[in-house]
């Protein structure tokens, strides 16, 4: 039998929701230290503040 654990709704909506960035900033952020370019792409500063927001929006709440 598998544990279940009840979130609400929006604590729900805030991990998939750094889910998705986190996935939007390794399509960006991986390539980029493999090639071991200096920096990042505009798209991958952009892919990694969203990122950043929602670390955020996951540890400054608790539901």
């Amino acid at each position: 039998m598998q544990e279940q654990i009840n979130i609400s709704k929006q604590e729900y909506e805030r991990l998939t929701h750094l889910a998705a960035t986190a996935a939007d900033l390794k399509k960006h952020f991986i390539p980029t230290i493999n090639f071991a370019a200096s920096c990042l792409t505009a798209e991958g500063v952009a892919a990694w503040n969203d990122f950043e927001f929602a670390l955020k929006a996951v540890t400054n709440h608790a539901d």
